[in-house]
């Protein structure tokens, strides 16, 4: 390949590829042309002539006629398939009529014969560059058209997808686009969703979604900018979310309205030449009109939405609806308006009320209180009005309603909500009826509950006082386990207080193992009657204090356990008097059995032997009557210490 461009000149007259199969000669007229402002490419092969078209952008294809493998006829034919509106000049030193025919046919412009001189190759070339911008000025100005009738189509289109029809249609046919998607953002705007997918095997990606922050199309919609991209994607900005590196050429394009992002077109070229900036401008220019004509239809759906939302509150609502004129005749009305006044439908209460006004269905006192208002301050608020239905029967209705004025502030109508308040007013009469009664049964009732609540704060003093009195423990626990009550017996005997455990786990607030596990098992087997003792560390490790605890469950009537209440008492002393007791008893035993013993033995010698002298005799007795007195002593010592 041989490039050569002008020098000197601010702008190119045009970009010419040249073939021939002569190297030098094709160096020799690659130089010459551009060194008279020509932009030139040379090939020698066709085949590298055909790529370099797929590729890039050119004006003139200039061509020998006799070349190897691929001669000027199928180049031309294969060079118009790429670019139809290429202009191209064929070289010949072998030119026939037939050869002639048949490169017009196919749609050259001319030829020249070889050898030629320059003079004769500049006025070709600068006729065909004419005829090639005539055609391009023809190309915009069919876009130009197309881009108007889209913009008149889509001005008075107010459906969704018939705009994008007619987008895609027209882009489809004045761009020869081999692949087209319209990507739409979802609700949310998190992400793009195919909503059209026009080309070769392309129905698969519709309803396709991305992230709006992801892919080529993703970049394009937050970023607001079209992007124009060549050969296969490579800048991290826009890896494509599926890589399809056939395509030679690609545009994507922002759809926007007043700088919202409606969408985004994509648009690839894959069997034609690159998109020219034309083309690009030309895009974009769709892709506004295309903005605003889904913007309208947007907004017309939300008006849509809108007006049957308020069709269907207005018809359903259990309120009745009305716009009326300042006589009183009905301009509209909903169903609940009409049912209220005792009509069928809203057209014959409209029919009914149409030349009599208020002077048919209200009251003049509360029509004059109301019109008072209304004029006044432009809009009442909860009026209560007596109105007569159709039956001529009367109901209460409450209504709240303004008026709508024109630009000089004449009244045009009023409208507003009604509610059928009777039964409300008939209730009302009837608590004013017993308001006497009530106000009495409300001043004995409180003065009952004032007796029960001074009667309970009698009760909670008293229950105070015992729970101080008490020198037993008391603690109650729920049946979360949680201590609810303690009186002050108990902070004394465990060491705690009860503002500090109060509402804390009995097995958290309790330090003493033994108690603990005593009352956790009770807690858990429920039982309404358990008694244990339980030692605690004293002032005198080698004495310490002994407890009873007594554990009852708490039951309310139906007979539902709701807690357990434990008692304990301190038995320390009792424990000490049993062990006076046990001592004083062994003591006294020992005392009692040493005389008794003597008088045992003594007595049962005088029985056992007649042949004691009276001395002897004498001798034992003494002793017996000693030991008697003993015992005697030893029981008024006893009575001493029962005295005591």
């Amino acid at each position: 390949m041989k490039v050569h461009k002008n020098s000197g000149l601010d702008h190119s007259l045009g970009r010419l590829l040249i073939v021939d199969d002569e190297s030098d000669l094709l160096t020799a007229l690659c130089q010459t042309l551009a060194d008279h402002g020509y932009e030139t490419v040379g090939f020698i092969r066709g085949k590298g002539a055909i790529e370099a078209l797929k590729e890039q952008n050119f004006d003139l294809v200039l061509t020998d006629l006799k070349m190897p493998e691929m001669d000027g006829i199928m180049l031309i034919r294969e060079a118009l398939q790429i670019d139809p509106n290429l202009v191209t000049i064929v070289m010949t030193g072998h030119a026939t009529i037939e050869t002639a025919v048949e490169t017009m046919k196919l749609g050259a412009l001319d030829y020249v014969l070889k050898p030629f001189k320059l003079n004769l190759v500049l006025p070709v070339l600068s006729r065909a560059m004419k005829v090639r911008r005539l055609g391009m000025k023809n190309i915009e100005l069919h876009k130009t058209l197309a881009i108007y009738e889209l913009s008149m189509a889509t001005a008075l289109i107010l459906e969704q997808n018939i705009i994008l029809d007619k987008m895609t249609d027209t882009i489809i046919e004045e761009f020869k686009v081999d692949e087209l998607s319209i990507m739409l953002p979802t609700e949310d705007n998190n992400e793009l969703y195919v909503a059209i997918a026009r080309g070769e095997n392309r129905d698969h990606i519709l309803g396709y979604r991305m992230p709006i922050d992801r892919g080529i199309a993703g970049w394009v919609a937050q970023n607001k900018e079209t992007i124009t991209l060549q050969g296969e994607v490579d800048d991290p900005r826009f890896t494509p979310v599926h890589p399809h590196s056939e395509i030679p050429s690609s545009v994507s394009v922002p759809i926007l309205a007043a700088g919202k992002v409606m969408g985004v077109l994509n648009v690839n070229a894959i069997r034609r030449r690159h998109f020219t900036p034309g083309d690009v401008k030309a895009l974009n220019i769709l892709a506004n009109i295309a903005g605003s004509a889904l913007e309208n239809a947007r907004l017309y759906e939300q008006v849509r939405q809108a007006e049957t939302k308020y069709r269907s509150i207005f018809e359903n609502a259990m309120e009745g609806i009305f716009q009326s004129t300042h006589d009183g005749r009905f301009l509209r009305a909903n169903p609940a308006m009409a049912r209220m006044l005792g009509y069928d439908t809203p057209e014959e209460l409209i029919s009914s009320i149409k030349n009599i006004g208020y002077q048919l269905y209200v009251e003049p006192k509360h029509r004059s209180e109301f019109m008072s208002l209304m004029d006044k301050q432009g809009f009442v608020k909860g009026q209560n009005l007596q109105v007569y239905r159709k039956d001529g029967s009367k109901i209460w209705i409450s209504v709240s309603a303004r008026a709508t004025k024109d630009n000089h502030g004449k009244v045009l109508f009023y409208e507003g909500t009604c509610r059928d308040i009777t039964f409300r007013k008939q209730a009302e009469e009837e608590i004013m009826g017993y308001s006497e009664n009530l106000e009495h049964m409300v001043k004995e009732r409180t003065r009952e509950l004032n007796i029960a609540f001074n009667y309970m704060e009698e009760a909670r003093d008293k229950i105070d006082a015992i729970l101080k009195s008490v020198a037993d423990g008391l603690i109650v626990t729920d049946m979360r386990d949680r201590i609810i009550l303690m009186n002050p017996s108990a902070e004394d005997l465990l060491g705690i207080r009860f503002s500090e455990v109060i509402d804390r786990p009995i097995d958290v607030a309790i330090q003493d193992k033994t108690l603990r596990d005593w009352i956790k098992s009770t807690l858990e087997k429920r039982k309404t009657d358990y008694q244990f003792d339980f030692e605690l560390p004293g002032e005198d490790i080698e004495h310490p204090l002994i407890m009873r605890a007594r554990t009852s469950g708490i039951k309310d009537k139906a007979g539902n356990h709701t807690g357990i209440i434990t008692v304990i008492h301190d038995v320390t002393h009792e424990r000490e008097v049993d062990r006076m007791k046990t001592e004083f008893i062994s003591t006294a035993a020992h005392e009692f059995r040493a005389p008794l013993t003597s008088i045992q033995g003594f007595s049962e010698i005088l029985l056992m032997r007649e042949d004691l002298k009276p001395e002897e005799k004498k001798k034992f007795l003494t002793h017996i009557n000693n030991q008697s007195v003993s015992l005697a002593n030893i029981i008024n010592d006893l009575l001493d210490i029962s005295r005591i």
